[in-house]
């Protein structure tokens, strides 16, 4: 029999087929990585010298809104003759009108500020001085780290970095927010890199807000204000690697602020668990907890402070002594042999 020869087209098809596949999903995996922000490379180590600009109290305030701030169309006439007396009149209602917006701002700050009271005493005592020191070995960036006293020169061979770091705490009191100035020398004459960068705390889940703070003297709100500095100190040195993963475009990023959702238009540099750094319209860095990304993940991506807060919420038990050691056994005697089993008797009323 002579054997049936397939024709050009029918081999070819296969082949496309298969090469339709392959192109489908190179395709599909491009639009996968163009839509997820690239991961940033391994980072080259630096060595950085820190110093707060002022070794003064920590910068505390509590979160005010001015969204409410204004005053009213103002009823007040002013008699002026001519265009000269008008033009006059109209700037002077102005200067009053801008001082009463300054006024009632400073009211709200005021009010605003009464969520802190709670722990002033820890505040008062609270240093820049100290919250360096307990914020460098949290910072992760390779390289050798060290805290400058005020006026000190950085050594050879670091970049000198200095920070104005100021906190703001909400007032549903879940979240800690840090505005941290961030200026960068990698010379002793090089233009310094200044860059702005905000970050938010995850919000606290705590029944008793005020007892969640307050733990083990006010050392919650240091380590939470701690960890907020290293996370921002990241962030710049990151970004001031020319190696550093590009922005992606605008979208519009909800996140959290305490229990309060916000918007804003951004560009996404990265994302980790629930949480996401991004580049504000004001070209500010934030990294702060996505509102889409709540789930199991956002646990074992908590702040230090808000991790423990769920354990430490309730006091924590003393340790328990160690039990005696116990007495020494007595040496085992042979075991008798068991003794014969008895011949059963029969059952009353078993059937036979």
């Amino acid at each position: 029999m002579t054997p049936t020869r397939s024709s050009p087209a029918a081999s070819r098809f296969p082949r496309l087929l298969l090469g339709a596949l392959a192109l489908t999903g190179l395709l599909a995996a491009a639009q996968v990585a163009m839509a997820e922000p690239s991961a940033a490379p391994p980072q080259a180590p630096r060595n950085i010298a820190v110093k707060a600009l002022k070794d003064e109290k920590v910068a505390f305030g509590g979160v005010v809104s001015y969204d409410q701030a204004g005053l009213g169309p103002s009823p007040m006439m002013y008699p002026a003759p001519g265009l000269a007396g008008a033009l006059a009149a109209l700037i002077t209602h102005a200067v009053i009108l801008e001082s009463a917006k300054e006024s009632q701002k400073k009211t709200m700050r005021d009010q605003a500020n009464r969520v802190l009271l709670p722990y002033q005493t820890v505040l008062d005592g609270y240093k820049n001085s100290e919250l360096l020191r307990l914020a460098m070995p949290q910072v992760t960036h390779p390289g050798s780290k060290s805290v400058l006293e005020e006026g000190a020169a950085a050594p050879a061979g670091h970049e000198l970095v200095e920070v104005a770091p100021s906190f703001w705490l909400t007032q549903d009191q879940r979240a800690l927010i840090l505005d941290n100035q961030i200026s960068i020398k990698t010379a002793p004459q090089a233009e310094p890199r200044v860059t702005v960068v905000r970050v938010i705390s995850p919000p606290a889940d705590a029944a008793d807000m005020l007892a969640f703070w307050s733990a083990d003297a006010g050392g919650r709100l240091k380590l939470e204000s701690a960890a907020l500095l290293a996370t921002s100190l990241d962030i710049a040195l990151q970004l001031a690697d020319p190696k550093a993963p590009a922005a992606g475009s605008y979208k519009t990023v909800r996140y959290l602020e305490g229990g309060t959702e916000k918007i804003e238009r951004a560009q996404m540099l990265s994302e980790r668990c629930d949480r996401a750094l991004f580049r504000t319209l004001r070209g500010n860095l934030m990294e702060a907890t996505i509102k889409e990304g709540t789930g199991s993940a956002a646990a074992s991506c908590a702040s230090p402070a808000v991790a423990a807060g769920a354990a430490a919420e309730a006091p924590i038990a003393p340790p328990t002594a160690p039990a005696p050691p116990a007495a020494p056994a007595p040496p085992q005697t042979p075991a008798a042999s068991p003794a014969p089993p008895a011949p059963a008797a029969p059952a009353v009323g078993a059937p036979g």
